[in-house]
């Protein structure tokens, strides 16, 4: 497992997880954050899984770098999905529209390794 400041990552059955940490809302910690995520778009992962159970809030900033993962990893012709959110989280993340990818956020992540690996 790969550790970066704000998120841990794990390789499993072609998957890259990315299991979000608590980030603060200051500017240093946000910006941090967006280069680790960048650093890890940059191997070009294919199939890539975002866990949240372990987020209680998510600042507007944070959510902007991680859409930028999701741009850099969905223009590199690989898949994002997200697992593990709260209901409540899932409620204010879903203000977003199909920006970020939840239509499987309430799932538990082994099965949204499945739903990654198919074709």
């Amino acid at each position: 497992m790969t550790d970066y400041r704000y998120f841990q990552t794990q390789h499993r059955d072609g998957v890259q997880i990315i299991y979000l940490g608590e980030v603060g809302t200051d500017r240093e910690s946000v910006t941090q954050m967006g280069r680790d995520l960048i650093q890890l778009a940059d191997a070009k992962p294919q199939r890539v899984l975002v866990n949240f159970q372990a987020v209680q809030q998510l600042s507007s900033a944070v959510v902007g770098k991680l859409l930028l993962l999701v741009k850099t990893v969905t223009s590199q012709g690989g898949r994002i999905e997200c697992c593990g959110a709260s209901e409540g989280f899932r409620q204010v993340l879903g203000m977003l529209g199909r920006s970020l990818p939840f239509e499987h956020a309430d799932k538990a992540e082994a099965e949204v390794i499945e739903i990654l690996k198919l074709p």
